[in-house]
């Protein structure tokens, strides 16, 4: 017995009969579980129910998933592709697409000891020269060469995981200007979205991904996943023997700097930033430079 599934509309049947021209359209209204036909094909749509269609579902041992160009409703792929990845232990599912993984990170540049920079948009130098950036600054002062591993509204935990891939090596120092906790990679449609909390007003993110979003960004759980992301990038360089300095660089984050107890993390106080840089949202270069200062300040006194 074999189901094409799909969306609604008339490709779906066109692809099933052109495989088995007795395949047969099911649907709410004509299913019968005592009598499924041998080939057949169906969607979300036609099935009009969650119950309804994981029935039909499980009631085939072979099942062919057939995309459109678009799908009518984001929700019912995202849901057809989880429980076909999950029923597909059991059954032969065939047209589930890879996911999409990105699991590239930057280079280090040299053999011997170099630095590294972690962070969002700030790290980044949004708003600034790269010149005028902190992390340039401390190379500058420092003399070694340095790989950037920040990302322009990037979480914490994504940095933790830059951190933690790279090819980072004992001698090598990392610093890292951590900002927001309220913010998520999110991974759609082979895309890599970093969101924060002003994208839940905006097209950036779907309708359906704002819908978690809203519960899981001031959550205790995304708290816990970036407050346990610190410990681990620190612990992990440790455990290599590479130093990591950490520079809490946002001035509205005190609920959450708390949590932070490491001798190499520091909160740089302050009401607004000395400068702000050509997008006037951002920190300007004096900024970055009070930044590079303190970094420096900290690597130093780290024993």
């Amino acid at each position: 017995m074999k189901l094409y599934i799909g969306d609604i509309g008339d490709y779906l049947a066109r692809y099933a009969r052109e495989q088995n021209p007795n395949s047969e359209l099911l649907t709410a209204k004509n299913i019968n579980f005592n009598n499924l036909p041998v080939n057949a094909y169906s969607s979300p749509g036609d099935l009009e129910t969650v119950d309804l269609l994981r029935s039909v579902l499980d009631s085939y041992d072979n099942i062919h998933l057939v995309e459109p160009l678009k799908w009518s409703s984001s929700q019912s792929r995202d849901y057809l592709h989880r429980y076909l990845r999950f029923i597909a232990q059991d059954k032969n599912v065939i047209g589930l697409p890879d996911h999409y993984l990105p699991l590239n990170v930057p280079k280090r540049q040299r053999e011997s000891k170099q630095m590294w920079v972690a962070g969002c948009s700030i790290a980044h130098g949004i708003g600034v020269n790269k010149s005028e950036t902190f992390g340039h600054i401390i190379q500058k002062k420092l003399q070694i060469p340095l790989t950037d591993l920040s990302c322009p509204g990037s979480s914490i935990q994504w940095s933790s995981d830059q951190i933690c891939r790279a090819n980072i090596r004992s001698g090598d120092v990392v610093f890292w200007g951590i900002t927001g906790f309220i913010r998520k990679t999110v991974i759609s449609n082979n895309n890599v979205k970093h969101v924060v909390a002003r994208h839940l007003t905006t097209d950036f993110i779907t309708v359906d991904e704002k819908k978690w979003l809203l519960e899981y960004l001031d959550s205790d759980t995304n708290i816990y996943d970036a407050v346990t992301s610190i410990y681990r990038a620190y612990q992990y360089c440790r455990s290599i023997g590479a130093d990591i300095i950490m520079l809490g660089v946002s001035a509205d984050l005190d609920s959450y700097y708390q949590y932070i107890k490491l001798p190499v993390f520091k909160q740089v106080i302050f009401d607004e930033f000395l400068d702000y840089g050509n997008d006037q949202l951002h920190p300007g270069p004096k900024q970055h430079y009070q930044y590079a200062e303190k970094f420096l300040e900290m690597y130093n006194k780290n024993p």
